[in-house]
């Protein structure tokens, strides 16, 4: 090691040591100069490092260093502190610092170390001072972080357990209402759905929340005709509308094809959980219309859709609010416009609301950008179902299983359930079914090896698999599987789920 840096560790056992390592390069030179040996020599002595590295391999690979050291706490300082120079910062026990200039000559691989500065006094109270402070400020950076984790750990964890038993009871009792004539008995069924309903409705919400700002969400980008999407979804609720004896009519407006690039299913849901808001306070209000109208603004590249209602307006002061969590005068839990406005945002959008100007009721004003799509859009595919395809499912037993083998058997699909592989893979025959349904693990067998068998006897069968929300597609491919794994299905499970499948393989 360098003379003076050597010297400047000697006997300073019992003593407290801070050392800032602007760079990666600082620690190579020092652990090429037996900075291994120097750390066991100082073992009673109470060590802090700062370290400044550009990715998380080489704060691993320090981290991975001195682990054996008890006495040594490190801490990365990239996230809040950028250099330029490589140089190390010696502070020792509060009354002296070091600065060492490193130098590596890439041509020949070597380092080089001189004394800059050393100091007593004052200006060493003010580098303790600082060191002290980013310590701190990094500590409970790391505490609120740890506390973040296990929050959104917690949130993920509860919302599934919550929605793994109301998928049943709503499906069973939908079930239960074709069998039962007694009105008592049906007006009872009808409170069990409709407040499970609501349960799995938050359970979702908070589910979207915790996914949203734990990080940001992963968008499955497709082209579609967002007209198709919006007129869907009126008729949908017009549907609703007519069921719940409402009166409230919904009108969608649009004069022309509007294609977009976005994620299908998030858009959707933004646009219903507006909805969901307008419904409730037309409804409160005893209005009877709800108009959305969509239309191109080329100036900008953007859609503009339009959601006009007949509730009571917006009260509060400062119309944004309604957009934060938890909103008191929602009519829910407060979280779907929330989560709207998230998603919208996302899509590099924008959300509004003002009260109507000549008529009662609030308007919202969405923007999504049309992200300059230059493909050819197809339509959907004809809703007509093939109902000879013949399903496999293969997974543990579930009530949510039971409840979806029932249901698409009477809609008339061939479904064989096996919750043992192997007896599965005995019943199998090349050509006797479509597809398959695999759960990821099935009582200790490996789902993807077992898809894997499947397709090596019958190469024209199809695969999706059933998997908690944690696992995603990009993961699985990381796996250097030789077969292609088609398509993955998130828990808890649901008939439409399925129903939407056949649909679409027609």
């Amino acid at each position: 090691m360098d003379l003076d840096l050597a010297r400047v560790f000697e006997n300073l056992n019992n003593e407290r040591i801070d050392i800032v390592l602007n760079s990666y390069y600082s620690f190579v030179f020092l652990k090429k100069n037996s900075f291994y040996d120097i750390l066991k020599s100082l073992n009673s002595s109470s060590i802090r490092i700062l370290v400044s590295c550009k990715n998380n391999d080489q704060y691993e690979s320090i981290c991975d260093f001195l682990r054996p050291f008890k006495n040594v706490s490190v801490k990365n300082t990239s996230s809040i502190i950028e250099f330029n120079k490589h140089i190390i910062t010696i502070i020792v026990n509060q009354v002296r610092v070091y600065f060492f200039n490193i130098h590596y000559d890439s041509n020949e691989r070597v380092f080089s170390c001189r004394i800059s500065e050393s100091f007593e006094g004052d200006i060493t109270s003010f580098f303790d001072t600082l060191f002290t402070n980013t310590w701190d400020a990094l500590e409970k950076t790391s505490i609120l972080e740890k506390r973040n984790i296990f929050q959104q750990d917690f949130v993920d964890v509860a919302s599934h357990q919550l929605r793994n038993p109301i998928l049943p009871i709503i499906g069973f009792s939908k079930t239960l209402k074709s069998k039962i004539n007694d009105p008592d008995m049906l007006d009872y069924l009808n409170i069990i759905i409709k407040n499970a309903e609501k349960l799995k409705n938050i359970a979702n919400d908070i589910l979207d929340i915790s996914k949203i700002e734990a990080n940001p969400l992963k968008l499955d980008f497709e082209i579609f005709d967002l007209r198709d999407l919006l007129e869907g979804i009126t008729s949908d609720y017009n549907q609703f509308s007519r069921r719940d004896s409402s009166g409230i009519t919904f009108v969608f407006h649009c004069t022309s094809n509007i294609l977009i690039e976005a994620d299908r299913e998030y858009i959707k849901q933004a646009f219903e959980n507006i909805l969901n808001n307008s419904y409730f306070f037309t409804k409160k209000n005893e209005g009877n219309r709800i108009m959305i109208s969509a239309f191109n603004t080329d100036e900008d590249n953007h859609t503009s859709i339009l959601i006009e209602d007949e509730g009571p307006g917006i009260t509060d002061e400062d119309p944004d609010r309604v957009f934060t969590k938890f909103y008191p005068n929602s009519g829910g839990a407060g979280l779907g416009l929330f989560i709207s406005k998230k998603i919208i945002e996302i899509h590099g959008g924008s959300i509004t609301v003002e009260n109507r100007v000549d008529d009662i009721g609030a308007k919202f004003l969405i923007k999504i950008p049309t992200k300059g799509i230059d493909l050819p859009f197809q339509s959907a595919k004809n809703e007509s179902v093939d109902k000879n395809l013949k399903l496999l499912i293969i997974d543990d037993f579930s009530d949510d299983l039971m409840l979806i083998r029932e249901s698409i058997a009477n809609m008339g699909y061939q479904v064989d359930y096996f919750e043992d592989p192997y007896d599965a893979i005995e019943s199998f025959a090349p050509g006797k079914y479509s597809l398959v349904f695999l759960g990821i693990n099935v009582k200790g067998l490996d789902g993807f090896d077992l898809y894997d068998d499947i397709k090596k006897r019958d190469k024209k069968i199809k695969g999706y698999f059933m998997s908690s929300s944690k696992i995603n597609k990009e993961a699985m491919e990381l796996l250097n599987k030789n077969l292609l794994y088609d398509h993955f299905i998130f828990k808890p499970l649901s008939v439409d789920s399925f129903v939407r499948i056949l649909q679409n393989e027609q």
